[in-house]
This record gives structure tokens, sequence and C-alpha cells, in this order.
């Protein structure tokens, strides 16, 4: 499963793909240590000061991100 870093800030994610391309990203919504991230549908948000050394795994994750419009958040248009 796809995983981003949640330190940073939600801003700095930007997915898209050309307006020529077949292919689309679908994007979704995740929240996690309050912020709420717009990222590829179904990855998963990790706490990079989450690390468990023992565990060899992140401990704070999110749930996988959700279609915008289930999320109830808007998805941006792209520029034409």
């Amino acid at each position: 499963m796809t995983r981003f870093s949640c330190g940073v800030t939600p801003e700095s994610y930007i997915f898209s793909a050309s307006s020529h391309s077949p292919y689309k990203i679908q994007l979704g919504q995740s929240e996690i240590n309050g912020k709420k991230f717009i990222v590829p549908e179904g990855t998963i948000l990790f706490d990079p000061k989450s690390w468990d050394e023992e565990k060899q795994k992140y401990t704070h994750v999110s749930e996988p991100a959700k279609p915008l419009e289930i999320s109830g958040a808007k998805e941006e248009k792209p520029a034409e």
C-alpha cells in the first residue's frame, strides 16, 4: 500500500496528470494528527515520529484515503 508522510504541510502534496493523459489520479482525503490531506485514493498517511524500532513499523497511521465525494471534500477541477 502506498504511504505518504504527514510530516509536511498538506499543501505540499500535489497530484495531477496531464489533461492529455489517458490516466487519471483518483484523489481521496485522509486525516491524521488533525490535518486533512488530499492524496491518491486508498493511500495511507503515517507520522514519521511514530517509528517503533522494536516492531519495525510506524505505529501512528491513518485510515486509507476515501474518495473525495464520500469524504465530503470537493475535488478541484484542473485548469484548462
